[in-house]
């Protein structure tokens, strides 16, 4: 992923996606260990 050339202002909306993205993962990767 290149984050080059890209706005300053482009950025947080990136991370924020990314973040929501983590908190998915980590929900679905909990359900799945509960389940063991």
């Amino acid at each position: 992923m290149k984050l080059h050339g890209k706005k300053p202002g482009d950025q947080p909306g990136f991370l924020f996606l990314v973040g929501i993205a983590n908190r998915q993962t980590l929900r679905i990767a909990t359900k799945l260990t509960l389940k063991n």
